[in-house]
């Protein structure tokens, strides 16, 4: 069992710790009464600074009272010594010193955080900004040029560069290409060295008013004649004939079988129709012999 002494030093031991640790603490972290008991043990250590013990031994070892000193000026320590309600002012203060010390801090980093959280919003806006207006661009440029193959393809009785592939021809050539070496030769030779597709396979241009002055001047066009010249097929001549004809920007009459285009104005197309009114039989040759005669009166 431990002595009332011993347990009265353990006491006093302990709570010199707590003290010690209150004293040591961020104000901003005790509450209340922590504070308060943190203030009274900064008061009890500035009255044993200022104001010596009175159990203080002397040179034999025995213990002497202490009388208070005068100093030159004749007053007493005592008198130099604080009041109550004084140190509780300046611990007071020292203690909303110490807040506003930690409230400036806690201020000083968050003003850091928004600058730097700021500065990384301003970085991806402009980044976004930038690949919004390549994206932009990009549309931009892949309108504008869808725009101008679309006038192209209007202004145009056949583009220039574009490429038939005959599927039935190419059935032909997979078929007797492991028997036909030549075959395979020259299906190679229709690629340069780089794999790309020989001029010779490209078609030549022709401007859709080219071809409706060629109309106009020599009346009936060839299209077999016209489909070799432009390197195309003939049932491609004829396609675009007919688009023509549908769109109402070529007026005429198309002979498949002889591979002829009579070009024909409104008026003439009339003169037509009311001369085959006047035939018994209606027949294509008919049609071709009357738009014959039409174009040479």
């Amino acid at each position: 069992l431990k002595t009332a002494q011993e347990i009265e030093e353990e006491d006093m031991d302990g709570e010199l710790n707590y003290n010690d640790r209150l004293v040591r603490a961020d104000v901003a972290t005790l509450s209340r009464a922590e504070r308060r008991a943190r203030a009274r043990h900064i008061m009890k250590q500035q009255r044993r600074r200022q104001v010596p013990g009175e159990n203080e031994a002397d040179n034999d070892g025995g213990p002497r009272a202490i009388q208070p000193q005068e100093d030159a000026d004749g007053a007493s320590p005592q008198n130099n010594a604080l009041s109550r309600k004084e140190r509780q002012k300046a611990a007071k203060a020292a203690e909303k010193e110490q807040r506003k010390l930690f409230d400036e801090e806690r201020l000083r980093q968050q003003a850091i955080a928004q600058r730097e959280a700021q500065l990384q919003k301003q970085e991806r806006e402009k980044i976004q900004a930038e690949r919004r207006e390549i994206e932009k661009a990009g549309r931009k440029a892949r309108e504008q040029r869808e725009e101008m193959e679309r006038y192209e393809a209007w202004n145009s009785f056949i583009a220039a560069g574009e490429i038939e592939v005959d599927d039935e021809e190419n059935r032909h050539d997979d078929n007797d290409g492991d028997d036909d070496d030549d075959g395979n030769s020259s299906n190679r030779n229709s690629k340069d060295d780089n794999g790309c597709l020989d001029d010779d396979r490209r078609s030549k241009g022709l401007s859709l008013q080219s071809f409706v002055e060629r109309c106009r001047a020599d009346g009936i066009i060839q299209t077999d004649e016209l489909a070799a010249e432009l390197n195309v097929s003939v049932g491609r001549i004829h396609d675009r004939i007919d688009e023509l004809i549908a769109s109402k920007r070529v007026s005429g009459m198309l002979d498949a079988g002889t591979c002829r285009f009579a070009h024909l104005t409104q008026g003439q197309l009339s003169s037509i129709a009311q001369r085959l009114e006047q035939m018994d039989t209606l027949a294509l040759q008919n049609v071709l012999d009357v738009a014959m005669q039409e174009m040479r009166s």
